[in-house]
């Protein structure tokens, strides 16, 4: 009997722990793969701060009426501002990930702030960078991290309604200190492109939305930045 009651209990928690399914329209969100366990997803609809992940070590089917092994974590983003469109990165940290915001509700706010989330403790920290870049730009698509060296580089990126990035932005990570980087043979601003870091130390940018409503990028236009070894 007892053991009946065991294999009940425990097939009622993990119905209670698959209860959770995001159910808002994500737009503009940031998503981050942790392993080996959890594939991290930050999500935002249209400004929010809602923070959850999906356990992909568990079992689970994507057919219709599945559910998914997702966990809702926003109870513990409550020190985050509502945003969209950051860069949410691993950046070489064994055990915390790095947000940087790219958009706010409020759009006066323009305090650059950096925010860690320490995996192990389930904890965000607020983190005030040295240097930051004069204004705030959206940061998802164009982030990416050399592991190696804990660097974030963001290249381009727009600032509503129409102020274009078009530097190179980087963030130290381990030191939270910004620089610029090189605009020699920089390709001009653009934003809602992409960037790739190759195994070979380029920084690889395709396509993307040109400024003033002129159009997108050509796919054929490809721009590289190399990093220093």
């Amino acid at each position: 009997m007892l053991f009946l009651c065991l294999i009940v209990i425990c097939l009622y928690l993990n119905e209670f722990n698959l209860a959770f399914t995001p159910t808002n329209t994500v737009w503009g969100h940031s998503a981050v793969f942790v392993v080996p366990k959890n594939l991290a997803n930050f999500s935002e609809v249209t400004y929010s701060k809602e923070f959850y992940y999906l356990d992909v070590e568990k079992p689970f089917g994507v057919g219709a009426g599945n559910k998914l092994p997702w966990v809702d974590l926003s109870f513990v983003s409550r020190i985050l501002p509502e945003h969209a469109w950051s860069a949410f990165l691993n950046c070489g940290h064994d055990d915390s990930l790095i947000l940087f915001p790219g958009e706010y509700r409020e759009h006066n706010f323009t305090e650059a702030t950096v925010y860690t989330y320490k995996l192990s403790l389930q904890q965000w920290n607020r983190f005030t960078p040295t240097k930051p870049p004069i204004d705030i730009y959206h940061s998802q698509p164009q982030t990416v991290c050399d592991a190696k060296t804990e660097t974030m580089y963001r290249f381009g990126g727009i600032k509503p309604p129409l102020t274009t990035n078009k530097y190179l932005d980087i963030l130290d990570t381990s030191t939270l200190v910004w620089k610029n980087g090189s605009t020699v043979y920089a390709p001009g601003g653009r934003f809602d492109h992409t960037s790739t870091l190759l195994p070979n130390g380029n920084i690889v940018y395709i396509g993307g939305s040109l400024p003033d409503g002129k159009g997108f990028v050509e796919m054929s236009d490809v721009n590289q930045h190399r990093l220093i070894d």
